[in-house]
């Protein structure tokens, strides 16, 4: 199989990015505001959008927008199409992310500082989690071995 480089992954994640940008906008707009409820309604809201494009896109189509424009896809390590449960590990980074964010913004039981730091070290995993694809064959980050799956390049070298 040929795996994608690195490069094209991190470009189609930015690429993804540039659809969530007006969201992440808008949140920056309500986070300056004192109104928390719109702040974290907004939060829950662009997080819901975001899980469910990155879910749905890789379940449906085996690749978000961003994947589609550089020409990589993901898939089993067979080569089959994710499942949905596959496409839902691939997210669990993300998901973990939200809750911790939710958490961090509510401080539903007082004063929780402590929470900052685990959200600094879940950041820094979210980094390392990276270190695998540059130490395996097949190109793996963390959460691709979390969902089993692969991210093949659609493009064939001559």
């Amino acid at each position: 199989m040929n795996y994608a480089s690195f490069r094209r992954r991190f470009l189609a994640k930015i690429i993804d990015w540039l659809f969530y940008y007006p969201f992440l906008f808008l949140n920056s707009y309500y986070s300056k505001s004192n109104n928390k409820e719109t702040f974290l309604a907004i939060l829950f809201s662009i997080t819901i959008i975001t899980l469910v494009y990155n879910i749905l896109f890789v379940y449906i189509f085996g690749k978000t927008l961003g994947k589609m424009i550089l020409q990589i896809r993901v898939v089993k390590p067979d080569g089959g199409k994710v499942g949905i449960k596959n496409a839902v590990f691939r997210e669990i980074f993300a998901i973990i992310s939200f809750f911790i964010l939710i958490v961090q913004h509510c401080q539903p039981i007082g004063d929780l500082k402590y929470i900052g730091n685990i959200s600094n070290v879940f950041s820094g995993l979210s980094i390392l989690e990276n270190i695998p694809f540059f130490l395996t064959d097949d190109c793996r980050t963390v959460h691709d071995f979390i969902a089993n799956t692969i991210v093949i390049s659609e493009v064939k070298y001559s």
